[in-house]
């Protein structure tokens, strides 16, 4: 495989993948024309067939590319995937990837903006949808940098869980990977070092201009996984151990953020008579009221979650 030259790795871009071999070569031919020295691409792949790994042979012979092969757990291989793609990076920065594609000049723009001084130790990435252009993944414009942690939380929420928009500096995550592993099987281990980063000191930037593109998401469709077990349980679980570390309003302003989310999704799929995740007739209300009551919010949606299918599809 292609080896780097001499030159410091600056950025890992660390790809989680699991038979989706058109989404890798698509995310692949994005970065080939835009790969400089200072950065390597590390392939972690669960996959049940070998279509990557023959891609993955094919790109190393063109790129720095280090293919590692996995096996798909029945429970938390994405995390499992994250976590040790965090351990085998050697650049300074981490690039989680997905199924996306970068825009023409994302790479020399994300060098430029993690070389500044001083040193980000966490970098969020705008981005745009295939289908939408003008659409944007936050309501950020231009580039900056975020006044602390707490602005962090506030303005970005649940964003924080698109893996591919947050680039971090590893050395300030590695403490926390021991701890991360603990939340294996809740689909936010990434979560849980970007928490970790972000509650220490340091410069968090941003930029605001879409650097990649990825597929449309409609939030009212249903999900192949238990959404409400992840996005309202298992956030609320990670985020809860950082409460004493960041400002409480912030931490509360972007927990209500999610709620607000999570509850107008129920309404929906309910209403579209999806009978999982999010629109089951489970004792989901018990567990929001467990995590959400003392939120303003949560009285006022109450009632219309008590509400009958019936009566939300009128």
């Amino acid at each position: 495989m292609k080896k780097n030259s001499t030159k410091e790795i600056i950025l890992s871009i660390c790809m989680p993948t699991y038979n989706q071999p058109d989404a890798f070569r698509r995310a692949m031919e994005s970065i080939l024309p835009q790969m400089t020295p200072e950065i390597e691409i590390v392939v972690r792949d669960d996959s049940t067939n070998d279509e990557i790994a023959k891609l993955a042979r094919f790109y190393a012979e063109r790129v720095p590319l280090r293919y590692l092969r996995g096996v798909k757990l029945l429970k938390g291989g994405l995390d499992t995937a994250m976590l040790f793609l965090v351990e085998e990076a050697r650049g300074k920065y981490v690039w989680w990837f997905g199924d996306e594609a970068l825009m023409s000049g994302a790479l020399s723009k994300v060098l430029s903006t993690l070389r500044k001084r001083p040193d980000p130790s966490f970098l969020y990435v705008n981005s745009s949808s295939f289908v939408d252009f003008s659409a944007r993944s936050a309501d950020l414009k231009g580039d900056g940098c975020f006044r602390d942690g707490n602005e962090v939380l506030e303005r970005l929420g649940r964003r924080l869980t698109f893996l591919s928009a947050t680039i971090f500096e590893r050395e300030k995550a590695l403490p926390a990977i021991a701890a991360a592993k603990r939340y294996i099987g809740y689909e936010f281990s990434n979560l849980y070092l970007l928490f970790y980063v972000l509650s220490q000191l340091g410069r968090f930037c941003y930029i605001g201009e879409p650097q990649f593109l990825s597929d449309p998401k409609d939030p009212q469709a249903p999900l192949s996984y238990d959404g409400f077990q992840v996005f309202c349980v298992n956030f609320f679980l990670v985020a809860n151990e950082f409460k004493r570390r960041f400002n409480r309003r912030s931490f509360k302003r972007m927990l209500a953020e999610n709620f607000g989310s999570i509850w107008r999704t129920i309404l929906a799929h309910r209403a579209k008579g999806y009978k999982s995740s999010f629109g089951s007739d489970s004792s989901k209300l018990k567990i929001i009221a467990k995590l959400y009551w003392n939120f303003p919010e949560f009285w006022i949606a109450l009632p219309l979650l008590l509400l009958p299918r019936p009566l939300l599809k009128i």
